[in-house]
This record gives structure tokens, sequence and C-alpha cells, in this order.
């Protein structure tokens, strides 16, 4: 469908001398204009996304110990000479192999 558009005349009118080129695009840039707002052009296939932006300032540190907790009475390996400070061994468990939970009652071979 066509639609009629208006174009002002003063723009597109006396185009001679040495201003006429710079005139005459206006006047092409004028009519595009118009004719993409009656209707607008498609949209092109989606581009690739641009580079990654800044990365944001470190956050505050954590108080230590407060969001890690376990279980009382829990056994833990540590790969140390001795335990960590508030830690202390596990006797009953010398000269034994500690396994971890298996609900599969697999035996050990």
């Amino acid at each position: 469908m066509l639609f009629p558009v208006k174009v002002r005349a003063s723009s597109c009118v006396g185009l001679t001398g040495d201003s006429g080129s710079s005139k005459l695009f206006e006047c092409i840039q004028e009519l595009k204009t118009r004719i993409d707002e009656i209707n607008p052009p498609e949209a092109g296939p989606e581009g690739p996304p641009g580079p990654a932006g800044p990365q944001g300032p470190k956050g505050e540190p954590g108080t230590p110990g407060a969001d890690a907790s376990l279980p009382a009475r829990s056994v833990v390996p540590f790969e140390l000479m001795s335990c960590p400070v508030g830690w202390e061994e596990y006797k009953e468990a010398y000269g034994r192999f500690i396994r971890g939970i298996d609900r599969t009652r697999t035996p050990i071979q």
C-alpha cells in the first residue's frame, strides 16, 4: 500500500549552484525520514554479543566461620600435622579406616 508523503517544497527547490548537492542530500534525507516514520524498516538479524563489561568492586569480607558450620560430633579429615584450633583428635579412629556414608550397603572388598 502506498501513502502520500509530504516534503517541504522549500528544501527541494532551487538546487542550483555550489550548494545544490548539499540541498539535494538534505532533501533525500528528509524524504527517507518521512518514509521510515510511515513504514519503519524491518530489523535485520541480531548481531554478535558485545565485549564483557568491567568487573565490579570486590565485596565486603564475610565473618570467618559464621557461614560454615558442621553438625556436632562430625569426623573430618585434615591434611595437617595437628588438628586446627577448636578441633581434637578422634581417638576411636586410631588404626582404623574411616569410610564415608554408603547407602548402598556394599561390603568393602
